[in-house]
């Protein structure tokens, strides 16, 4: 592993509430040294949240992200998910994107958008779920790992993680929750901003929607022949 560590340097450190200054260096003869006024934007957040990685049972290597708390989590066929919250800061996404990435310009045109970013991993170890309006229940964080499926099937099984599963495994820490028919809702207790709905879908109804969908089309043109017919 090859490292690179910087010289120290020297500097002025110092703290500015949110707000916009000009900083202006002076020299040693007590005058403003040419030119070396700047402008300083010191910004913050507009509000807190927590974000979820949400694991399929299914789907180890494609997990979904929620950062919006008006986001609504879509699941079919799970049997279970493993969700990971994360603390995350909404910021103005001109002034987010000047300070992480500076040369991506068009980021930086984005006036009047929020951007949700991380801010560090979720302290907490209970999460709350609510299922079709019945009594919240808590569940607790808990540590997985992924087993591999011998042999040719090249697949996976998520388990509950234990010493026998032997040194090396790929573990993780997440909420085990069975998703069920309806509207699951889950949050974390006296964090705004954390309540997502979780619905179950049915794929196999997407057939039905799209006949439903191109039924108006298909009877205009059953109508449209029947007049030509009888015109004719």
């Amino acid at each position: 592993v090859s490292v690179t560590v910087a010289a120290p340097e020297q500097g002025i450190p110092f703290r500015l509430p949110v707000g916009e200054y000009q900083m202006r260096l002076r020299g040693t003869d007590g005058k403003i040294v040419a030119d070396s006024e700047r402008k300083i934007v010191a910004f913050g957040p507009r509000r807190d949240g927590i974000a979820y990685k949400v694991i399929a049972a299914s789907k180890w290597t494609l997990p979904d992200a929620s950062t919006g708390p008006n986001d609504t989590i879509f699941v079919s066929g799970e049997k279970a998910l493993y969700v990971q919250p994360t603390e995350e800061r909404e910021y103005d996404a001109f002034y987010a994107a000047a300070l992480l990435n500076p040369q991506q310009r068009a980021a930086q045109d984005r006036r009047g958008i929020w951007s949700w970013l991380p801010a560090g991993s979720f302290s907490g170890s209970a999460l709350s779920v609510t299922a079709n309006g019945a009594a919240t229940q808590t569940i607790r964080k808990a540590t997985y790992y992924v087993k591999q499926t011998p042999g040719a099937a090249l697949g996976y099984t998520i388990l509950p993680y234990d010493a026998s599963a032997g040194e090396g495994v790929s573990t993780f820490e997440a909420f085990e929750l069975q998703p069920q028919s309806g509207v699951t809702t889950i949050s974390t207790s006296g964090k705004a901003g954390s309540s997502r709905e979780i619905r179950v879908v049915n794929p196999g109804m997407g057939g039905a929607l799209l006949g439903l969908a191109f039924a108006p089309l298909i009877g205009g043109l059953s109508w449209l022949l029947y007049r030509r017919r009888r015109t004719r």
